[in-house]
């Protein structure tokens, strides 16, 4: 994964679309971190499911609203992709192969010997090591079928998706450059959104783990509301205790998780030293503590205040994707 920190020869956009919001942030400048633009609208149920866009019309009139109040207008962009949709896969290269050999190579054996789920790849990677005979690679693959139907709606509305990233690897980028992360450890990433739950693990700066995990709510069981401060955000229709029971479920999942990592990744040499959390989810202090009940492992809220960083003070971790986002090298 590359970590370098940008120089930009030419502002950039970073939008996330996710099933119940949409995120921008625009950056203007990185040394210190100034944040030139912050936008958010939450979605209404029914538009976007699971990453598949079901009511283009419905989406395609609200992203217009958008590019038009927040002055974004042919802009370029960096996107998120879908996380569910996207294949997290270590795999070994049975030669030894120079980088500039390593995408034909993929390019040829996607489909031969390596087996994805979907036919038709968009696929990047990342060299995890090296060795004599072989090349180690962290290899990262979604369904061109849905990339450039979010390409395709971005352009309808005069924006140009330029790059695309994980939500996971920009988060950990933004603990990297606050320097919250060591190579030695082994991170295990939550983010803790309004209806799914993301879970990642992180060693040598590397993801080597991902899954999507759905949380025990629907999108119609959330309604718009309007705070003291005048912030919008959702509130849940029904009864908070209950939905915090259900997560009793998601709980051992993300225990079964972190045994796979320890004795069928690593043989029992090694374990999950950190729980990093982050996320939007109105009731993500409730679920931590809840899983923290269960869970014999330190939990930590990603925070990435700094007095030196204009940008970084006091910013909601529901923009901690979006500012990592900003902080990926355009190559």
């Amino acid at each position: 994964m590359v970590l370098r920190l940008p120089s930009f020869k030419s502002k950039l956009g970073n939008l996330i679309i996710k099933d119940h919001v949409i995120r921008y942030v625009e950056l203007k400048q990185t040394d210190p971190l100034i944040i030139g633009k912050q936008q958010e609208r939450y979605l209404p149920s029914g538009l976007i499911e699971n990453g598949q866009i079901l009511d283009r019309q419905g989406l395609l009139f609200i992203l217009e609203e958008c590019v038009q109040e927040w002055g974004i207008k042919r802009s370029n962009v960096r996107i998120v992709l879908p996380d569910h949709l996207v294949i997290l896969r270590p795999q070994t290269l049975p030669e030894k192969l120079e980088e500039d050999e390593i995408r034909s190579y993929l390019f040829m054996e996607i489909g031969s010997t390596i087996h994805l789920p979907f036919e038709d790849a968009i696929f990047d990677y990342v060299i995890s090591s090296q060795h004599d005979e072989e090349v180690d690679i962290i290899l990262f693959a979604a369904p061109e079928k849905l990339v450039v139907s979010y390409v395709d709606l971005l352009q309808e509305v005069t924006l140009t998706a330029s790059v695309a990233d994980l939500s996971s690897l920009s988060t950990y980028r933004l603990c990297f450059y606050r320097d919250l992360v060591r190579p030695t450890d082994h991170y295990l990433l939550l983010q803790v959104d309004l209806l799914s739950m993301n879970v990642s693990i992180f060693t040598k700066h590397h993801p080597v783990f991902m899954r999507h995990l759905a949380l025990p709510s629907t999108h119609g069981a959330w309604e718009m509301s309007t705070y003291k401060d005048g912030e919008t955000g959702l509130v849940f229709k029904g009864e908070k205790d209950d939905l915090l029971t259900e997560m009793t479920a998601i709980t051992n999942e993300v225990e079964r998780i972190m045994n796979f990592y320890q004795y069928s990744m690593n043989q029992g040499n090694e374990t999950i030293t950190k729980v990093l959390v982050t996320g939007d989810h109105p009731y993500i202090h409730d679920i931590v503590q809840t899983m923290d009940q269960q869970l014999s492992i330190p939990f930590e809220f990603i925070d990435v205040s700094s007095r030196h960083d204009e940008g970084l003070l006091n910013l909601s971790s529901r923009y901690h994707v979006a500012v990592g986002l900003a902080l990926k090298e355009v190559t």
